[in-house]
């Protein structure tokens, strides 16, 4: 299945204290999440018009309060929670980065994936998660160099970028416990 690819283990429980620090730090991160997307996606459907990016914006936020009501507190999955977490964090940055965010700000967004996806999955799995961040990246920026999805940034922004990321993600795959 392809969840297996991603989740570490199917029956994870929170045998040592590492695991229970980083589900309390997602149950934390994930309530600063749920209110930074209901706020940005009220914004963006009563003021900046973009409905269908505020009803995600929205959408996503419910998800993740089922994840730590259901996944975290109920089945004491932390690698299921972390894999949610991860999934919901990577689809917005990328929805943030395609329409350019405010003030073109998408891009900056990017920049928080590496660090969190190291910090939840370690080395091997981060490293799974990570190649298929770069993969979606690269498909929309070269949706965006041959005008298939409105182009935000220029090809030397796009490359730029990813190098950039690249990078923090070397350092960060380096300097991971």
């Amino acid at each position: 299945m392809i969840l297996d690819f991603f989740i570490a283990t199917k029956d994870s429980v929170f045998l040592d204290k590492s695991i229970a620090d980083r589900s309390r730090f997602i149950e934390i991160f994930s309530v600063v999440m749920i209110f930074v997307f209901v706020t940005y996606g009220l914004y963006n459907i009563a003021i900046a018009g973009k409905t269908l990016i505020g009803a995600l914006e929205v959408l996503l936020s419910l998800l993740l309060f089922f994840n730590i009501r259901i996944t975290l507190d109920k089945k004491r999955n932390y690698f299921l929670a972390a894999s949610v977490l991860l999934t919901v964090l990577i689809t917005m940055a990328l929805v943030v980065f395609a329409y350019g965010g405010v003030e073109k700000t998408g891009k900056m967004w990017l920049f928080t994936v590496p660090i969190i996806i190291y910090f939840f999955m370690g080395r091997e799995r981060g490293n799974k998660w990570m190649i298929s961040f770069f993969l979606s990246y690269t498909a929309i920026g070269t949706l965006m160099t041959y005008n298939m999805i409105p182009p935000t940034y220029g090809l030397k922004e796009l490359l730029l970028t990813f190098f950039a990321l690249f990078i923090e993600s070397v350092l960060v795959y380096y300097y991971a416990l």
